[in-house]
């Protein structure tokens, strides 16, 4: 760990549109390749802790499958459905080298 930042997986793993399950320092993550980047998320709804390791990526949305919630990737906010008080966590993601890093802490 470097001022926080975590190494979580190789960046080539996750096609354009797709994203991956890491668990890092005690963390249920999502890691997100979409158009605009890398993004990483929990991957745990914080509407009732439903786990969307498999919900649909849409652009920069996921759409929690259990009732419906839709988080933007890029920033934890509710776009539809949730509880806008209630975002799902979002992290500092970058690519070094060929593998992406969150600020974890």
């Amino acid at each position: 760990m470097n001022d926080g930042w975590v190494e979580l997986i190789d960046a080539t793993e996750i096609p354009l549109g797709d994203h991956r399950f890491v668990e890092a320092e005690g963390l249920r993550l999502l890691v997100h390749h979409i158009a605009e980047g890398y993004f990483v998320t929990a991957s745990t709804c914080p509407h009732q802790e439903f786990e969307m390791d498999r919900c649909a990526l849409t652009g920069h949305v996921i759409t929690c499958t259990e009732h419906g919630w839709k988080f933007d990737v890029r920033t934890g906010a509710v776009v539809a459905v949730g509880d806008e008080d209630s975002p799902l966590p979002s992290y500092r993601a970058e690519v070094r080298g060929a593998r992406v890093w969150a600020k974890l802490f």
